[in-house]
């Protein structure tokens, strides 16, 4: 699906895998529809369950663990580069 000016990626991660710590320079949105993750911040770790969500504002740094195989839908808005 596209939609001009919010970037929407599907992604899927296999339990204990992190991404490298990085900042969006837009905000972000991260929707767990399998399995569970923790994103984790410099000051506090977030866990976000199957059917949840965590709203990250731009300029934020972070990082992403699976806490379990899981499957997240990423919307940025607006569009990051990175993002289809």
């Amino acid at each position: 699906m596209s939609i001009p000016k919010i970037g929407i990626m599907n992604t899927q991660a296999k339990k204990g895998t992190q991404l490298h710590w990085h900042v969006q320079l837009v905000n972000e949105w991260l929707m767990v529809y399998e399995g569970e993750i923790n994103v984790l911040f410099r000051d506090k770790i977030v866990n976000v369950k199957e059917a949840d969500y965590i709203f990250i504002p731009a300029n934020i740094e972070h990082t992403t663990y699976a806490v379990t195989d899981c499957k997240v839908i990423a919307i940025t808005m607006p569009k990051d580069e990175g993002f289809l």
